[in-house]
């Protein structure tokens, strides 16, 4: 007989048998992720063995035969995967994988490197202000999930060290300093929703309030150690907070809030319903915002900004998808990927009404981030062995860097000026590896 797991959909899967010429069924069922089966012999009446979240992490599961009730065999907060199954089903060889992630900064003056954070810890999402306090998230190793079991802590990057870790707030994901330091925006679960809320924290008082609801596409995040690609909150150097609101079928719209006033946030654009905001980023000196725009249903966006009341277009892509990086003086920096699901970008300057074509990359798309300090932006990229990696790219030289040295299993990294130097603060995920044997007895 023949073991083999199936999706059914985003929650549910299924592991079916189909003995030689016969036909298939399923044997579990409900709405579990359940995986790799192993039968115990070949005629498919003996021990089922799987991988299975059904105790609300990934752990390993029996069936004495298939289709009867399944029992769990291992508990850890790791994950176990199954390496071999003796042939009577009483022995059972797995490996229990801790992926943790660890905080590094690299500067690139020197090319040294250093790790801030401890192994065993799951240390993501870092953001630096422009006098180098440091915030990150950490995440418990029995989270499925970068917003479940998450607190955030603080500190401040010296000599390339992180000095004074502590906890900033026991709960809560996707942190982000503003340049003073002062404030650190952060997001929450809205009670009993999944819905997030914008937090906003006044560092020097502890004292944090909650500022509004925010789309459920901002819980959108990449590979482990995750990482976030939606960028509807941003700073501007006036210290405001800018952000996206609001559910696209009623039309989003654009808030500004000063935290030191302490005044209710501002609308200052709402879009019709139907369209879309993807990235924004407040202007150079702070007074009005470039956003990416699109409608949903057709192809192609634009880039817009919003300035003195005055809503125009600056720059439209027929096809493909548009984000923006940041402003380096006068010239906004951004990208275009021609294409869906292509590791190709094109990196373009936007000054008054001229564009310009920096380079062409192969880099994943969602991980461009600008490095205002260097004049260069940073991204990762998979080499022909399938090993990622970071890169910095000079935006004038278009000299390459690579930051990391020994490839990293997905990445969330945050690169400002710091302390009037440069620095690259990354999350790379480390993986240790151990084998295990469980004697089973008959019951």
């Amino acid at each position: 007989a023949l073991a083999y797991g199936a999706i059914e959909n985003d929650a549910a899967a299924f592991i079916w048998l189909q003995p030689l010429g016969g036909e298939s069924r399923p044997v579990t069922q409900g709405a579990f992720m359940d995986g790799s089966p192993f039968l115990s012999d070949a005629s498919g009446r003996g021990r089922l063995f799987f991988e299975s979240n059904r105790s609300g992490q990934e752990d390993l599961w029996l069936m004495e035969r298939p289709g009867r009730e399944p029992r769990q065999i291992t508990f850890g907060s790791n994950r176990e995967f199954m390496e071999s199954v003796s042939a009577d089903g009483n022995t059972l060889v797995f490996s229990e994988v801790l992926e943790t992630a660890a905080l590094f900064s690299f500067d690139p003056r020197t090319g040294r490197r250093h790790q801030l954070t401890a192994e065993n810890k799951r240390d993501i999402t870092p953001t630096l202000s422009s006098e180098g306090h440091v915030a990150f998230a950490r995440v418990s190793p029995a989270s499925s999930y970068p917003w479940t079991l998450s607190s955030i802590f603080r500190g401040f990057l010296n000599e390339g060290q992180l000095a004074e870790p502590r906890v900033a707030l026991r709960e809560g994901w996707n942190p982000l300093l503003s340049p003073n330091g002062k404030w650190l925006a952060y997001l929450l679960p809205g009670g009993s929703s999944a819905t997030p809320h914008l937090h906003l924290l006044n560092v020097e008082s502890a004292h944090s309030r909650q500022i509004a609801e925010m789309p459920l596409s901002s819980r959108t995040f990449k590979a482990f150690p995750w990482y976030f690609s939606t960028r509807d909150v941003q700073w501007s150097t006036r210290n405001e907070i800018w952000f996206a609101q609001g559910p696209r079928e009623q039309g989003t719209r654009i808030v500004r809030l000063d935290p030191s006033s302490g005044t209710a946030p501002v609308e200052v654009l709402k879009l019709e319903p139907g369209e879309m905001i993807s990235t924004l980023v407040p202007n150079a000196d702070g007074s009005g915002v470039f956003y990416v725009h699109s409608t949903r249903g057709k192809p192609g966006a634009s880039i817009r900004e919003f300035h003195a009341s005055r809503n125009a277009v600056r720059f439209t892509a027929p096809t493909g998808t548009l984000a923006l990086l940041g402003t380096l003086g006068r010239a906004l920096i951004v990208t275009h990927q021609p294409a869906a699901q292509e590791d190709f970008v094109k990196v373009l300057s936007l000054e008054g009404g001229a564009v310009k074509t920096l380079f062409d990359l192969a880099a994943r798309p969602d991980t461009l981030r600008l490095v205002p300090g260097l004049r260069a932006v940073a991204y990762s990229r998979l080499d022909d062995r399938g090993v990622e990696n970071i890169f910095l790219k000079d935006l004038d030289t278009r000299a390459e860097t690579m930051a990391t040295a020994n490839g990293i299993q997905g990445i969330g990294f945050s690169p400002v000026s710091v302390l009037a130097s440069s620095t690259l603060v990354y999350s790379q995920q480390l993986r240790n590896k151990d084998l295990g044997i469980i004697r089973l007895d008959r019951p």
